[in-house]
């Protein structure tokens, strides 16, 4: 079985029965349906069935107005049967009859399919376009029966009738206002447009000679010094645009001169820096001996003293002596033995050590500058990164330890 392709479904589908309407039945059905709005009308579907799959296929090709369906039944009677019949052998000989609609002026959303004698209501349906001669010759057989749409004459009258009274009120408006203006103009003597335009031109010739009389004022009060000075000025803020161009160079060779002159001085400065804190640390490391002789002079001057003022306590201090030697003893042998195991443990390490040199960094290091410091050129910062696993030359910090090769 081929269904219709071009459809337009209206309404819900329903699963066990589906219809499709063709295009003229629809138009002849919504005709009546417009006259329905009073009193029902009842009309009678005619077309073709069909079962697939269970499902049942009720294709509508014709529709006829009949008078014997007044309300909705379920089981129709002789009587409607033989209406029914009658019209579908004058006009749709080749169909059977498939169901029929009541039409009250709403919306139609299904029809009642009759099937067995029983007539149900099957909710949606599709619409389909067809050829269908029989409908157009129907249509065309009962068009002088359908009224022509009506027009309530009276209502057009009275509404024709107002717009012309509207009409009249709003040019008798019109009128009123041009003429009292026209009286208003008169008597308060307005003037006209050639006295306006007279007016307009008085007051452009005053105002002329109000800025010519501003202008010599201001001449005599500046006097011509401060003419030539505006005109310099002048000339000075519009100068040539190509010599602008020449100075911009000029200005950048200056600015680029001056950042190496600041880059020059900080260089020297921080020079001057590391050089000022080696001297520091060298008269730091000549001043320790000095200072270890003095604390190991000044036990000595204490003790002389202590011996001369109290002579009453020697045996004592003997004793006490003689511990702290005891003592020493001991501990010098323990300083011995750790001294032994550190050698044989740091061997390697001072074999390390030997051959690089610990370097605190300081503010404002750089690893060009530690390796022209110490060795005298910056080529070694290859090495003093690889000595030290550092991956960018410029990610060190305060305080951090180097280990310098030699």
């Amino acid at each position: 079985m081929e269904l219709p392709k071009n459809i337009t479904q209206i309404g819900e589908v329903d699963k066990t029965c589906k219809v499709y309407v063709e295009d003229y039945v629809v138009s002849y059905i919504k005709q009546l349906n417009r006259q329905a709005e009073n009193k029902e009308i009842s009309v009678a579907l005619y077309g073709k069935h069909e079962l697939e799959n269970g499902i049942d296929y009720h294709f509508i090709y014709g529709a006829c107005k009949v008078d014997q369906l007044p309300k909705e039944v379920r089981h129709l009677s002789q009587a409607q049967m033989q209406e029914i019949e009658r019209f579908r052998r004058k006009y749709f000989p080749e169909t059977t009859f498939a169901g029929y609609r009541l039409l009250n002026g709403e919306m139609i959303e299904g029809f009642y399919i009759c099937d067995r004698d029983i007539c149900r209501y099957v909710a949606g349906y599709a619409q389909f376009y067809e050829k269908n001669d029989a409908m157009l010759a129907y249509m065309l057989d009962v068009r002088e029966e359908i009224p022509p749409e009506y027009v309530d004459q009276e209502k057009y009258e009275k509404v024709k009738q107002r717009q012309e009274e509207r009409r009249a009120a709003a040019e008798a408006t019109e009128k009123n206002v041009s003429y009292t203006a026209d009286a208003d103009r008169k008597i308060l003597k307005l003037p006209t447009s050639q006295n306006l335009q007279r007016m307009r031109l008085a007051a452009v010739a005053v105002f002329a000679l109000l800025c010519l009389f501003g202008i010599a004022t201001f001449k005599e009060e500046t006097g011509p010094v401060q003419e030539q000075g505006s005109l310099l000025a002048v000339n000075a803020s519009v100068s040539d645009p190509e010599e602008l161009q020449k100075s911009e160079p000029k200005d950048k060779l200056v600015i680029e001169d001056k950042l190496d002159e600041a880059l020059r001085a900080e260089n020297q400065t921080d020079g001057a820096d590391s050089k000022a804190q080696e001297t520091e640390s060298q008269e730091a490391a000549s001043q320790e001996p000095e200072s270890q002789e003095a604390a190991s002079q000044e036990p000595e001057s204490q003790e002389a003293e202590s011996q001369e003022a109290a002579s009453q306590e020697a045996e004592s201090q003997e004793a006490v002596s003689q511990e702290a030697e005891s003592q020493e003893a001991v501990s010098q042998a323990a300083e011995t033995q750790t001294a032994q195991s550190q050698a044989t443990q740091s061997q390697p390490a001072e074999a390390a050590v030997s051959e690089a040199v610990a370097y605190v960094i300081q503010p404002g290091d750089t690893l060009i500058a530690i390796s022209k410091r110490q060795y005298g050129t910056d080529t070694r910062v290859q090495d003093i990164c690889e000595r030290n696993k550092i991956t960018d030359p410029n990610n060190i910090k305060q305080g951090q330890v180097l280990m310098l090769p030699r």
